[in-house]
């Protein structure tokens, strides 16, 4: 664990050093079961997942995580 920190804290020096900005993710559009806009929605959904990491360590967290963005019924 201490190497964990300690590694995350020389990334985040590092990462000072090239004046680093950190990026706005885009937010998720709300998926209303339009096929043709699945994939987009489900990558969209994995990065932002991917990018919260330690806040949702449980897959459950994930899932729901993913449901908040869904609307109506899926894949009508």
């Amino acid at each position: 664990m201490q190497q964990l920190i300690k590694n995350q804290n020389t990334f985040k020096a590092k990462l000072n050093a090239y004046n680093h900005q950190p990026v706005k993710m885009p937010s998720i559009k709300k998926f209303a079961g339009d096929k043709a806009k699945l994939k987009r929605f489900i990558t969209q959904v994995k990065i932002r997942i991917d990018n919260e990491g330690p806040k949702l360590p449980i897959f459950f967290k994930k899932i729901v995580y993913a449901k908040m963005y869904l609307t109506g019924k899926p894949l009508k």
